[in-house]
């Protein structure tokens, strides 16, 4: 926005508050929000410019892109200088570090990132800046409730902002506040409209002469109180001629002839309108590509040579740098993206994701133009490689959310193997997750796939699976039923020793409950199903629960004598073939009883 911020003395003071607060010890994650162009990251930067505060800073991207990105584009430079060796867990969230952690540790890892964010600022307090959360990645969402309690400890501010009106039901934004709420670690800033009188001073500033009443009136209400918008507007008037200067004063040219832009969206077309044809097709085709892109493959999709010099001086984008450029604002691409004609775009997002497969881009990015331009084949297999992307750094939302697009593009009455291992993927997702009920739908329906091609073996892991979802949910009947149903399975399938471990998870479940009958009746198919396995083990484990049942039920031990003989004799046998001489005189003397 120019650097020109007007209306929002308190907001800054209440940012500069808590950035206080964590120079001082443990301090609130800051949230400022507000509408797209309400002046989120202008007041953010104004702010920790005017501090001692170290800054790193990422930004998640509109388009799709790798789990972590926001937090990793931030934690890059900090790395790239640390003097020490950083910690192995980092690699989860930058790959390119090595070997990636066998398991997740949502602490440790934000552990990890806070040291390398607090030893980057070489002793000074230090602000990690993370903008367009609603963009943002689910992992790095879900680590930002850990990186508030990580850095309770160290002189580092949490920042982000994001735009209220994107943020839908089911966000995961939305889960994360909540959390920070409730454990007392959020402060939310709120950026609403401009008055009129500042709307007038903005006018003031960017026109060096303050507006006709009337004019500044227009803009206003065009405007809708966005200070971008404002911006947008008084720069399209000025740079196509429509203002004049009279008596120290801005009003339109022609008494009026000259229309004011309606809205954002005008306003860019209006400075649009100037650009060459071979300007035009170049802006296309970085609006297609994103809010920032890289120049080389904008150019290859639009089929041009070169970057036109004094492209960038339509004040639509920002000069190249290192190979790559941004539109000024999310709302300028928006709007000049939203001006295509829609088999042009179609166009542009294939051509894109055909240069972006061969620059080795992201698996997610190359997706999403390829679902833009409705080759549905394509992107669902670059949905299917960035799930795995996702789930090899254990961001298990990221990479549930792909396995659901990529279902969703699945070819209609296709039930192929190919689609079982999709389902089963995103039902382990759905595990990792702790998101039950989602599982329970997820392993029926693969169920019902493995019965249908006679799959004993993986149906019965499923049902195994199955089971335990239920009992996380407290459904212990349902539980119990595919229990049975997964002993059943096994059974089937020639592996009578996990059917066994079933029947015993099942006893042990009915013992609980007091339905003791039930609980021996399943040790009584399960002692049957470690007898054909020769499992000593199992029945030793088998042998002990019954003993405790039968105790419950308060049954005389000669019962449990009579039932026990066998299990010692197979013991017996096994302590002789393992060669422990004085366990298998123990139960030599335990049978003579």
């Amino acid at each position: 926005m120019g650097g020109l911020l007007v209306g929002r003395d308190a907001e800054c003071a209440a940012l500069r508050g808590c950035l206080a607060v964590a120079e001082a010890g443990p301090a609130p994650v800051v949230l400022v929000t507000g509408e797209a162009g309400a002046g989120k990251t202008t007041l953010v930067e104004r702010v920790l410019a005017t501090t001692a505060t170290h800054v790193l800073r990422g930004r998640a991207a509109a388009w799709a892109c790798p789990a972590y990105e926001v937090v990793a584009s931030a934690l890059r430079p900090a790395v790239r200088s640390a003097a020490q060796p950083v910690p192995a867990v980092l690699a989860q969230v930058l790959p390119e570090l090595g070997a990636l952690p066998a398991e997740p540790s949502p602490a440790a890892l934000a552990a990890a990132v806070c040291a390398v964010v607090a030893a980057a600022a070489g002793g000074r307090a230090v602000t990690l800046f993370l903008d367009d959360l609603q963009w943002a990645d689910e992992a790095s969402l879900d680590l930002l409730a850990a990186l508030a309690d990580a850095a309770g400890g160290l002189p580092v501010a949490l920042v982000g902002c994001y735009r209220s009106d994107e943020l839908p039901r089911g966000h995961r934004l939305r889960a994360v506040r909540a959390v920070l709420r409730r454990n007392h670690r959020l402060a939310e800033i709120e950026l609403g409209p401009l008055g009129d009188d500042d709307v007038t001073q903005m006018l003031t500033g960017l026109w060096g002469a303050a507006p006709e009443p009337g004019l500044a009136a227009v803009v206003a209400s065009r405007a809708d109180g966005l200070p971008f918008a404002v911006e947008e507007l008084a720069f399209a008037l000025r740079d196509a001629g429509r203002l004049a200067y009279r008596d120290g004063a801005v009003t339109l040219a022609g008494a009026g002839s000259a229309p004011v832009p309606d809205g954002i969206r005008e306003a860019v077309l209006l400075r649009a309108a100037r650009l060459t044809d071979e300007e035009r097709a170049l802006l296309e085709a970085a609006a297609v590509a994103g809010i920032e892109f890289d120049v080389d493959i904008v150019l290859a999709a639009a089929g041009a040579a070169a970057w036109p010099d004094g492209f960038t001086g339509s004040g639509l984008l920002t000069e190249a740098r290192d190979g790559r450029a941004s539109f000024r604002h999310p709302l300028t691409q928006e709007a000049a993206y939203a001006d295509i004609p829609w088999s042009r775009r179609r166009r542009l997002h294939r051509a894109l994701a055909s240069t972006l497969a061969g620059h080795d881009a992201a698996p997610a990015l190359i997706a999403v133009h390829h679902l833009a331009a409705r080759d549905f084949g394509p992107a669902r297999r670059a949905l299917l490689a960035a799930a795995e992307e996702h789930y090899a750094v254990h961001a298990y939302r990221d990479a549930a959310r792909a396995l659901r697009t990529a279902l969703e593009h699945w070819p209609p009455g296709e039930q192929d193997d190919s689609r079982l291992v999709v389902i089963d993927r995103l039902a382990r997702c759905a595990e990792m997750c702790s998101e039950y009920a989602d599982a329970v739908m997820l392993l029926r329906e693969l169920a019902d796939g493995q019965e249908r091609r006679g799959d004993s073996r993986a149906l019965a892991g499923t049902r195994r699976r199955l089971a335990l979802a239920h009992e996380l949910r407290g459904q212990w009947e349902s539980a119990l039923t595919a229990r049975e149903a997964a002993a059943v399975a096994f059974s089937a399938a020639g592996v009578p020793a996990e059917a066994a471990i079933d029947r015993l998870a099942m006893a042990a479940h009915l013992r609980s409950a007091a339905s003791f009958s039930a609980a021996l009746a399943a040790l009584s198919a399960a002692s049957a199903d470690a007898q054909a396995c020769g499992r000593t083990d199992l029945l030793l484990r088998i042998q002990g629960l019954r003993g405790n049942v039968l105790a419950r039920q308060g049954q005389p031990r000669t019962q449990e004598r009579h039932y026990s003989v066998p299990i010692l004799q197979w013991t017996a046998t096994f302590f002789t073939e393992q060669g422990l001489a004085a366990d298998t005189r123990a139960c030599a003397a335990a049978l003579s009883q």
